[in-house]
């Protein structure tokens, strides 16, 4: 046992050093897992890229589902209003009948409702 001791004694610098290097070994392979690699990041970046470009899509494909309900709102609340005025342009025929502006009031405003009525049908 005192042979023992005395060989450690006398290599103490060199079994520091061995300890030493294999810290530094275990410490870089540690951290080198941790680093991504070009190959990783050009992944990264190509799935980025996908996820972005799908909620692209997905939100160009609601502002036109958007754009089309603001539409349809737009078209109806127009057909009753157009709806309003017909109701009106009759109550005024009834009153002056030989007025032949409210006529073709009266028939303009049919025609537009049935291009709105055409429309709103469409979709």
């Amino acid at each position: 046992m005192k042979a023992f001791l005395d060989f450690i004694s006398g290599c103490w610098k060199l079994i520091v050093t061995v300890v030493g290097a294999i810290a530094i070994v275990v410490t870089v392979i540690s951290f080198s897992s941790q680093i991504a690699t070009s190959a990783d990041i050009k992944r990264m970046e190509s799935q980025t890229a996908a996820s972005i470009e799908q909620v692209e899509k997905r939100a160009e494909g609601r502002q036109i589902q958007f754009k089309k309900s603001m539409d349809l709102d737009r078209d109806i609340s127009r057909l009753y209003q157009i709806q309003d005025n017909i109701t009106r342009q009759k109550q005024l025929i009834k009153q002056y009948p030989k007025d032949k502006e409210l006529v073709e009031d009266y028939e303009q405003l049919k025609k537009e409702k049935a291009i709105l009525q055409e429309r709103i049908d469409k979709r």
